[in-house]
């Protein structure tokens, strides 16, 4: 087998770079990429076909592996060409707004922290004029029944007959009207209210349900891989849980 006529059997003609254009119009580099679709579809199909069993076959996989990954470059580089003007365009609006919006935001976040510690207080007045409220119509209500009681036994006594067989009606104590659930505040230009949530806190990874691990899986292992991978740099290999085995690794280059 001829490898130099076989490596030249791969070669590809890449298309001449778009010229200068609007860079927010994306006609002329659509156009440009279309030439790609045809090469791309032929490569597919010979490295479909690729078996390497020899040198020479090994040898044509690695200068095909080579003009996929230069055609690959080419187009990348159009890209980055096409979206510099709009990322400098986009950057250099968003260095000035997100500086203006991060002052903002700290504004906003500092008024909050003044108003809590004043909301809580108020919440915490509320909470406890209902708990009182609460215990002063507990009372009212004990009592009352206390008195229905002592009138019942007043009466059975009086007729000597059980005190079961006494009718005693039942006690009513009105419903404590209480003041808003909603700690509020508000103006024309706004409002802030105090609201409480449940966060949570791991206190330790280790006694987390299996099934709250194995669902982040994925994320837990990006996590901790730079970890393991530093360790593996320093020769350490025998970390518990973790395997370490020997994999192939391929890179292709790009000729000159």
């Amino acid at each position: 087998m001829d490898v130099e006529a076989d490596m030249a059997a791969v070669s590809y003609k890449l298309p001449a770079p778009a010229t200068r254009h609007d860079p927010l119009d994306p006609a002329p580099l659509l156009s440009t990429f279309a030439h790609y679709e045809p090469q791309i579809t032929e490569m597919e199909s010979e490295v479909k076909a690729v078996k390497v069993t020899d040198e020479p076959t090994a040898a044509r996989a690695v200068s095909m592996a080579g003009q996929t990954r230069k055609l690959r470059n080419e187009i990348k580089k159009a890209v980055d060409a096409a979206f510099r003007p709009v990322n400098d365009y986009k950057n250099a609006i968003s260095d000035v707004t997100g500086k203006l919006i991060k002052r903002l935001e700290a504004m906003t976040s500092a008024l909050e922290s003044a108003n809590r510690a004043f909301l809580v207080a108020e919440d915490t007045k509320r909470r406890e004029a209902a708990r009182k409220a609460e215990e002063e119509a507990r009372k009212v209500r004990m009592a009352a029944e206390a008195a229905a009681r002592a009138e019942a036994e007043k009466q059975a006594e009086a007729l000597q007959v059980p005190v079961e067989q006494i009718h005693v009606e039942p006690v009513f104590v009105p419903a404590v009207v209480m003041p808003p659930t909603e700690t509020k505040i508000t103006t024309a230009e706004g409002s802030m209210k105090i609201e409480y949530e449940m966060v949570p806190e791991i206190v330790d990874f280790r006694k987390l349900p299996d099934e709250c691990l194995q669902a982040r899986v994925k994320e837990i292992t990006a996590a901790v891989m730079p970890w393991i991978r530093k360790r593996g740099a320093a020769g350490i290999h025998n970390d518990p849980g973790i395997i370490w085995t020997r994999q192939p690794k391929t890179q292709t280059r790009v000729g000159r």
